[in-house]
């Protein structure tokens, strides 16, 4: 499904996800990618306001929770995954770090939004690298040196109600919907699914 020209907004957030070509993992340790992908972020927050709810590393990809008060997202990404990949591909002679252009779903709905931010912490437990999402060390639940948006934490009335929620973990019939939702230029469900979810 080709995806739409951009839709900026300073509204509402989108979700983000960006693949290393052909799928492998990044050439350099999994430290130094959070690394420079933290101080990247940093670096966009401060230059473009980028406003950061969630983002997590994985071994070969990277999922991003944010909104952009400027409407910029298409300046924000080109700028972040461009000095990412000059940085990670430093010393190789690849030249191609990112597989395609990243993808985006806008989320529209405060209950969309609870469902892909979990859906985005969960990625690890789904991977089988750790057992608990506040374990796994490439994440914003760690502390990051940029600011973090998200008023989820309120939500649960403090770290350890959302840690409980961010572990319950979706059953398959849900992960598959969310998968579906974000593939989405705006994520949705279908009218037969919304049941699924509370």
């Amino acid at each position: 499904m080709s995806r739409p020209s951009i839709i900026r907004t300073k509204h509402l957030p989108y979700h983000i996800t960006s693949r290393t070509k052909f799928g492998e993992a990044f050439p350099i340790p999994l430290d130094e990618v959070w690394y420079i992908m933290v101080r990247e972020l940093k670096l966009v927050q401060d230059k473009y306001g980028l406003a950061v709810h969630a983002f997590i590393l994985m071994t070969n990809h990277f999922h991003l929770l944010a909104h952009t008060p400027m409407e910029n997202i298409d300046q924000i990404m080109q700028e972040f995954l461009r000095n990412v990949s000059l940085k990670v591909l430093n010393h190789f002679e690849c030249k191609q770090l990112w597989d395609q252009r990243y993808k985006w779903s806008l989320i529209s709905a405060q209950s969309h939004y609870l469902q892909v931010y979990r859906y985005i912490y969960q990625n690890p437990v789904r991977a089988l690298l750790t057992n608990k999402v506040e374990d796994w060390r490439f994440s914003s639940l760690k502390p990051v040196p940029f600011a973090n948006h998200s008023h989820v934490l309120m939500s649960f009335g403090g770290s350890e109600g959302e840690l409980l929620w961010l572990n319950k973990i979706y059953n398959e019939e849900e992960r598959k919907l969310i998968k579906l939702g974000l593939r989405k230029f705006e994520f949705s469900f279908s009218q037969r699914s919304r049941n699924v979810f509370p």
